[in-house]
């Protein structure tokens, strides 16, 4: 498969954060995976921090652990679990999302890496049984 990087542009620029006039926010992130077995177990760990309205002010914190395997040379699956606490000290909303995944590299040649992913989650919010619609 070749790709041509002026292709790759419109992508890009559809993924580009829309811009506010007076708000402003930081996204930070940790993501470590790798194997922890020859053969094929996985770990998967990322972790967010979201701080917008006015700088330094909470707005979302995300841990999301995960176990997997290598099914194929260029294809993973996982399941995990994710704690997702939303707002600040007046309105805070807390979730628990369980989610399946599935990873796979599309291209892989020297000086070009493209993957895809494809994620499914059931979410709950604190204090109730039912999942979110």
């Amino acid at each position: 498969m070749h790709v041509r990087p002026i292709l790759a542009l419109p992508l890009l620029l559809a993924a580009a954060p829309a811009l506010a006039e007076d708000d402003a926010h930081v996204w930070t992130a940790v993501v470590a995976h790798g194997p922890v077995s020859k053969d094929g177990l996985l770990v998967f760990f990322d972790g967010w921090a979201r701080i917008g309205d006015e700088p330094g002010r909470f707005r979302q914190y995300i841990l999301r652990p995960a176990i997997g395997a290598k099914i194929g040379k260029t294809t993973s699956v996982f399941t995990g679990y994710a704690y997702v606490r939303t707002g600040d000290a007046d309105n805070l909303v807390t979730e628990h999302r369980f989610w399946q995944q599935i990873g796979w590299q599309a291209v892989h040649r020297p000086g070009l890496k493209i993957t895809g992913r494809s994620r499914i989650e059931q979410r709950f919010i604190g204090g109730s049984d039912d999942p979110v619609h």
